[in-house]
């Protein structure tokens, strides 16, 4: 956004604004105490009993040619692995312990523990690269816990923390085994310490708010099975994530929900401190709005580097997922702290201030079923290597909705494109990505040197409906820095790409960057960010905020300390000198994959055998296979166990060469069912069927549109500006004006829009008529799908112009709301009319500033000027014959003044979604609602009539993941009014001083039918 509006307090006294705050107290104060929870909240807090200590520094030797001796109580064992005791360096003292493939144990102790006892370790370790892990194994040589969690650093060196509790049935011979391996690079540890504490009691933390969770018992003795056996397995099965019903209490107020457990491996189930995913039913959410989300232990992401960098990439504007920190109770236990995160829902595309589209995803689980059967392999077995990369399918959250709903359904299938262009280099990264976002994500990561989240399995991409392309969305930003600060590395953009068979990991996110666009935005991020005081400062405040949380992280993780912003700041001046380096860097190798080849037959794995898709245009069938055998496609496993057979099988050959053959068949597509096959040693297997066709080899809406190569007008080029040449003209097919150039119209000019013809400009436009000769852009066939302005890089500015008889954009996969739209493109409007439209939005400006006055806008289909995410001065207009609201704004601020508005077929003006309007010198005559307030929008009105109105006022709440809504009103003068306001409950009115607070909920599907 590039214009500074700020919003106009004139004509409002202080009265007024008091008043507003007074009412959200009052009406806030009102809803937390609406619900009493039922749910036991006791649970004990106490201390900790240290029943064993054990503790080893390396420089008393016991027996030199096998043990240290013990420091702690008389039944302490004693620890082994001195081989490689060292002088080389040492944290205390003289001596270490050196570390490396050669000798990869080191501070061995075996010791007894009985049922329940906590076990916590700590180790001090030389900073280093993937050198190994703390690990705290049973008697059963069951994994209890493996860790390179740092909670503590110095200059050198690095304080790794543990702990383990000894539960379960395969842990009753009590036997424990801590260790440090290493296996790969050489390292040195010293100061090893065991604490072992009679049972584990969490700490109580009352500045956090308490989520109790209430499950059935016998739910949760199944969910403990499940547990034992993912424990056992080392690895989370999708058998093991079975929904539950459960309570859950929040603020006082009691909701239902369905609970699962949460991660692939099954770190995410040490101690009792297990991972689960929370599912709000019912119209209701928590925590600000979210209405599913995760619950886990800090440390498996790494306690406040993730809570850090998502807050950072929140104020930069970033998709990422809401993220912060509760004590969890689960059947009145006290879990002490957890973090949490939320899940991918439409809630968090709508709170980061952008239209609802797709979530989407590549399907992981061909990737971690591999992991799984190669984590059971014994020793000596080869472990498999199958094409689960080429096998993943893109795949959207909320499957449900997401195929149920036409739009979004149709949405997905663009998505899908995007994606597999993505994984496939078919496209460049600018036409599949939304080029700043993915810029910004680029850079974020390279200064955070989160590698994580970049591996292809990792990455999440919201749709966004209205230019056609994806963005990314940060999450489980693993923070690896502490792994990378003694590589002097200007990226983590290796360019050096390998064969990709069995660990691709980073491919995509390094292929879009063979283009210079892609690249560019980046390195323009980078520079901007690193030559501005405003960043740092940023993240200094981020990082404050988050300290705050290091105290309360203590109590529960003793020792642990947060470095991040010292460590970030240090990334950044790396990478400022090293910032032209980075410009010079290209690749050395080409993508590889499409050419690799999988002749060695490998086991049969869940995911990479047979895909099937259903093409409804052609009514058939479309498979591929997957697996390195050949398998038989049978028939169709329907409903209620009954099998319709093909009548001739289809005998699909071995997976060798992506993409993958494809086998059609024309067989009536039954919902939910399943395709039967057979693998060569002649076991039977299914497949689900995904509802849309195979779209590996498509375009997007607008990627066809991006290929209109000319200007079809009259026209000169100058600086950038398309001068399209005053006259009269018809056009009949839709004009593109590409990125970097303006788009200049003249008094006069007028462009007659036939055939389904569109205007779509990728940069600002320019149309300046005057009183006399102003410029017309019409539809005399009423085909004329409007004109799109898109993320134009400067402000649009339009004088004296007519929009009349336009349409939206209809085509198939890319349909818009309004006549006229500016998106992400600020805009300048002085007398502008828009009439006789017949789409749902005369003007629609979406995540934009705007300053508009003299704008005439009638004879609507629905709504007049609709706003989205935006700021703005909205002044001296009028509205006409709307068929629904003239004027609707969602999550926006708004300064409205000297309004005429008649015949609203709905609202004269509605704020919704948290939007702030300040409204005044307004007359509305005639409509449903005068003005409407809506989930946790608030108004100050002033000096405003309304006449023929069912209702002067409402404030209500529609959305659960919002809040009650409010107006403060001064000097409103009402006539032929049915009734002055309507209010739903908790949401509230100060009219004149006086407060009113709706007490019953409304029927909000009757009101919206007036």
């Amino acid at each position: 956004m590039y214009l500074n509006n700020r919003i106009n307090l004139m004509g409002f006294n202080c009265s007024t604004i008091i008043g507003l705050v007074l009412l959200i107290t009052i009406v806030s104060c009102q809803g937390k105490n609406e619900k009493k929870s039922h749910i036991n909240k006791s649970y004990q807090i106490e201390k900790p009993e240290l029943i064993k200590r054990y503790w080893n520094n390396a420089e008393k030797i016991y027996n030199p040619k096998s043990k240290f001796p013990k420091l702690g109580n008389k039944n302490s064992g004693l620890f082994n692995g001195i081989n490689g005791r060292t002088t080389e360096y040492a944290f205390g003292g003289k001596y270490s312990l050196k570390v490396s493939k050669s000798q990869p144990y080191a501070f061995g102790i075996n010791f007894q523990a009985d049922f329940e006892n906590f076990i916590e370790v700590t180790i001090w370790r030389k900073k280093c690269d993937d050198c190994g892990k703390l690990i705290i194994k049973n008697g059963n040589n069951i994994l209890l816990s493996a860790t390179d969690v740092v909670i503590q650093e110095t200059k050198h060196w690095e304080k790794l923390y543990t702990s383990a509790l000894v539960s379960g049935k395969d842990s009753l011979d009590k036997a424990i085994n801590v260790f440090y391996m290493n296996k790969n690079n050489i390292t040195y540890v010293d100061q090893i310490e065991i604490k072992v504490f009679k049972k584990k009691i969490y700490p109580d933390f009352p500045e956090l708010q308490k989520l109790f969770v209430e499950i059935d018992k016998k739910d949760f003795e199944a969910l403990s099975n499940d547990v034992e056996e993912a424990k056992k397995l080392g690895v989370l099965l999708s058998k093991h994530k079975e929904k539950y019903k459960a309570n859950i209490s929040l603020n006082n107020e009691e909701l239902k929900a369905k609970i699962r457990l949460k991660g692939d491996w099954a770190d995410h189930l040490e101690d009792d401190k297990w991972s689960f995913r929370i599912e709000i039913e019912d119209d209701e959410s928590v925590l600000g709005g979210i209405k599913e989300f995760s619950v886990q232990n800090p440390k498996t992401r790494h306690f406040l580097a993730e809570y850090a960098l998502h807050n950072l990439a929140d104020s930069l504007h970033m998709l990422t997922t809401r993220y912060g920190f509760i004590q969890l109770i689960v059947n009145g236990k006290n879990l002490g702290m957890y973090a949490y995160e939320e899940h991918f829902t439409k809630q968090l595309i709508e709170s980061r201030k952008r239209r609802e589209g797709p979530i989407v995803k590549f399907d992981e689980e061909p990737f971690w079923n591999q992991n799984r059967f190669n984590h059971k392999l014994e020793k000596s077995e080869e472990e498999a290597v199958v094409p689960f990369y080429q096998a993943a399918q893109v795949l959207p959250y909320d499957y449900k909705k997401t195929t149920k709903s036409e739009p979004l359904f149709s949405q997905f299938k663009q998505a899908v494109i995007l994606m597999e262009q993505y994984k496939n280099n078919q496209e460049v990264g600018s036409n599949i990505f939304d080029v700043n976002a993915y810029a910004k994500f680029a850079a974020l990561c390279n200064i955070a040197q989160v590698s994580h989240s970049l591996a292809w399995h990792n990455q999440r991409f919201y749709y966004n409906p209205v230019i056609n392309k994806l963005e990314p969305i940060l999450f489980d930003c693993y923070t690896d820095y502490w792994l990378q600060r003694n590589k002097k590395k200007s990226s983590f953009i290796k360019y050096n790409i390998d064969t990709i068979t069995g660990k691709p990991d980073q491919i995509l996110f390094e292929t879009a960057f063979e283009d210079p666009a892609i690249k560019k935005a980046y390195l323009k991020t980078l520079a901007t960010w690193l030559s501005n005081n405003k960043f740092k400062q940023q993240l200094n405040s981020i990082c404050k905020e988050a300290a705050q949380y290091e105290s309360l992280l203590q109590r529960e993780f003793p020792g642990y300390q947060f470095n991040y912003a010292d460590t970030m700041l240090a990334n950044i001046e790396l990478t400022k000198n090293n910032l032209q380096t980075l410009k010079n860097e290209s690749k050395n190798q080409q993508y590889v994959l499409l050419n690799k080849k999988f002749t060695k037959p490998q086991p049969f794995i869940k995911g990479t055998g047979l895909v099937a898709n259903y093409n409804s245009a052609s009514n058939q069938l479309e498979l591929r296979n997957y697996h390195t055998g050949p398998i038989v496609a049978t028939g169709l496993q329907l409903k209620k166990d009954s099998v319709l057979p093909f009548e001739n099988p289809i005998t699909l050959e071995p997976f060798y060469t992506y993409p993958a053959k494809v086998y059609s068949t024309s067989i009536p597509y039954v919902k939910k069912s399943e395709v039967l096959y057979t693998t060569e040693d002649n076991k039977s297997h299914e497949a689900d069927i995904y509802p849309w066709p195979i779209l590996s080899h498509e375009k997007t809406a607008l990627q066809q549109y991006n290929n209109t190569a000319a200007v079809p007008l009259p026209h000169t080029l100058r600086n950038d500006t398309v001068w399209i040449t005053p006259g009269k003209y018809s056009l009949a097919n839709t004009m593109v004006i590409t990125a970097g150039k303006t788009l200049a119209l003249r008094a006069g000019t007028s462009i007659n829009l036939t055939n389904n013809a569109k205007i779509i400009c990728f940069d600002n436009v320019s149309f300046m008529g005057n009183k006399t000769n102003p410029i017309l852009v019409n539809s005399t066939d009423k085909t004329g799908q409007g004109i799109f302005v898109l993320q134009a890089n400067k402000i649009s500015q339009l004088a004296h112009v007519i929009f009349d008889g336009l349409n939206t954009s209809l085509d198939t996969d890319w349909t818009l709301t309004g006549a006229v739209t500016f998106y992400e493109s600020d805009v300048v409007m002085n007398h502008v009319t828009v009439k006789n439209n017949t789409c749902e939005d005369a003007l629609n400006v979406i995540r934009s500033d705007f300053n508009i006055k003299n704008l005439t806008i009638s004879g609507t289909f629905s709504d007049g000027f609709d706003a989205d995410y935006c700021t703005g001065i909205l002044d001296s207009s009028s509205f006409t014959n709307t068929g629904n609201d003239c004027i609707d704004f969602s999550t926006s601020e708004i300064t409205i003044s000297n309004i005429e508005i008649k015949n609203s077929g709905d609202k004269g003006i509605s704020g919704g979604e948290a939007s702030t309007l300040r409204i005044s010198n307004v007359n509305i005559d005639g409509a449903a609602i005068g003005v409407a307030s809506k989930d946790r929008s608030e108004l100050s009105i002033n000096n405003i009539s309304i006449s023929n109105a069912k209702y002067g006022l409402a404030a209500f709440q529609k959305k659960p993941e919002y809040g009650p809504a409010n107006i403060a009103a001064t000097n409103i003068l009402l006539n032929n009014i049915e009734n002055p306001f309507i209010l739903e409950k908790n949401s509230g009115i100060i009219w004149d001083g006086k407060i009113h607070v709706g007490s019953k909920k409304l029927d909000l599907d009757q009101l919206y039918d007036l």
